[in-house]
């Protein structure tokens, strides 16, 4: 980005100017962290007492979600405007594994056993889906996709992502089922979308091999071990091609800690998928991607660490920016 290289540089004014010329319809995270550095400004909104113990920024940058943990126990979701810190609405049950639409119109959450669908303007519940674990909203925030598991009477489990189609005007606000991808080889763990909401990327992992320990949470409920000895698990990264309604394996490998974060670059060329820190350990991989000689998606493994402080500081939350080629993350403390 120019207005970037303008802001390294100290040419403020510059960056103003290529920001501006920007098209609305790019006008995305990177661009309104830009702008405000541009701007020379630093703001601040205060969320009462308590403790923010994570943020969701909605793709275009427009609004982000705060998990508050307040000291007096009332866990809640509160969702502001980045443009002006205005509130927007509070949604009174906390919830993990949060998405957020652009603007901030639905946001996604797992509360108890299932993903709730909330309204952002009013908080209002539109919508429930059992056994729910993980969501993610395309860029332009009509296509919703949703990963979790149900069971099949003495069938076992099925492991499945679904997508669905947010209906606009009359209908605004109601889901229209769209494709089922099932037969995961393992419980879906996080989701995200790339280039368009015809690509979408998969984590799926599962605990395999326990000797000493036998008190920690499933990864399909994206639970954490109380410990990493005794305990190891497989991963595995699908991408779908919704146009091709096809997914194919990219990545897969072993790992001593549960693998329950993904994220990628919003033009579908980077991937950083590994686990949270929240055990006070972290683990992570870097994956570019791109297309094979044969045309199909792949996910190539980065060799070193691109994001060293990944390793040396437990991770609680990241950010990719548009190119995947920086990345902002945070710790406890």
């Amino acid at each position: 980005m120019i207005a970037d290289r303008e802001i390294i540089q100290e040419r403020l004014a510059d960056a103003k100017k290529y920001l501006d010329k920007c098209r609305e319809q790019d006008r995305r995270l990177e661009w309104h962290y830009c702008r405000r550095i541009a701007r020379g400004t630093e703001r601040q909104v205060n969320v009462g007492s308590g403790t923010v113990n994570k943020l969701t920024a909605s793709s275009d940058g427009q609004a982000f979600l705060a998990n508050l943990s307040p000291r007096d126990g009332a866990y809640s979701l509160r969702l502001f405007s980045a443009e002006n810190l205005a509130p927007l609405a509070t949604l009174s049950s906390a919830g993990r594994n949060t998405s957020l639409s652009p603007s901030g119109k639905y946001a996604g959450l797992v509360f108890g056993e299932a993903l709730q669908l909330h309204q952002g303007t009013d908080g209002k519940l539109l919508q429930k889906f059992p056994g729910g674990v993980c969501s993610a909203f395309a860029a332009q925030g009509q296509v919703l996709a949703v990963g979790g598991r149900r069971e099949l009477n003495h069938m076992g489990p099925i492991r499945e992502v679904n997508l669905y189609r947010l209906e606009a005007g009359a209908e605004e606000g109601k889901l229209r089922p769209i494709h089922t991808l099932e037969k995961l080889p393992y419980p879906v763990a996080a989701i995200a979308f790339g280039a368009n909401e015809n690509q979408l990327f998969i984590l799926s992992a599962e605990q395999y091999d326990t000797s000493s320990f036998s008190s920690f949470g499933t990864f399909g409920s994206l639970g954490k071990p109380k410990s990493s000895l005794g305990i190891k698990y497989r991963w595995e990264i699908h991408i779908w091609d919704r146009v091709r309604r096809e997914a194919h394996s990219v990545a897969s490998g072993d790992s001593s800690l549960s693998w329950d974060y993904l994220a990628g670059s919003q033009d579908g060329t980077f991937l950083i998928s590994g686990n949270s820190g929240l055990t006070g350990m972290s683990e992570w991989k870097a994956f570019r991607g791109g297309k094979n000689a044969a045309g199909m998606d792949e996910a190539v493994p980065q060799p070193g660490e691109p994001f060293a402080t990944l390793q040396a500081t437990p991770c609680q939350a990241f950010a990719l920016s548009t190119d995947g080629r920086r990345l902002a993350h945070a710790n406890y403390q």
